[in-house]
């Protein structure tokens, strides 16, 4: 497979993963997170798999979620993705909105086959 044919299931993994969150779907998140999954919150606050789910399925409601500009390096079956962030939450009970623009780095790996992400790590920017 081509680098660019690569490259092309990332960000489409990556869509999926974002539809999932704005989405509620749970279910549908957590297949394309790997089991080992580590997650750091902008916030600092770091999740494995199942905390993170259970975080933000009982904490957020996902209103807008936004990549552009993703740079994504292949290294066999790791790949890194870097690029902005881009989002708006409500917080579940007070109802707050929050809006964050900021950037993220993802580590996608390839387990039989499929593209799991492994590490994401968010921060602010400003």
């Amino acid at each position: 497979m081509t680098d660019e044919a690569v490259i092309a299931e990332i960000n489409a993994v990556e869509q999926d993963r974002i539809r999932a969150l704005l989405a509620a779907d749970w279910a549908g998140l957590e297949t394309l997170l790997a089991e080992d999954l580590v997650h750091f919150h902008a916030n600092g606050v770091m999740d494995g798999k199942q905390s993170y789910i259970e975080s933000v399925s009982t904490k957020l409601d996902f209103l807008n979620i936004e990549r552009p500009s993703l740079n994504i390096r292949l290294f066999g079956d790791v790949a890194i993705v870097t690029g902005p962030l881009n989002q708006t939450v409500r917080i579940k009970g007070p109802g707050t909105v929050v809006e964050m623009q900021g950037v993220a780095t993802q580590t996608w790996v390839n387990q039989s086959g499929r593209w799991l992400q492994n590490t994401y790590h968010a921060g602010r920017i400003g």
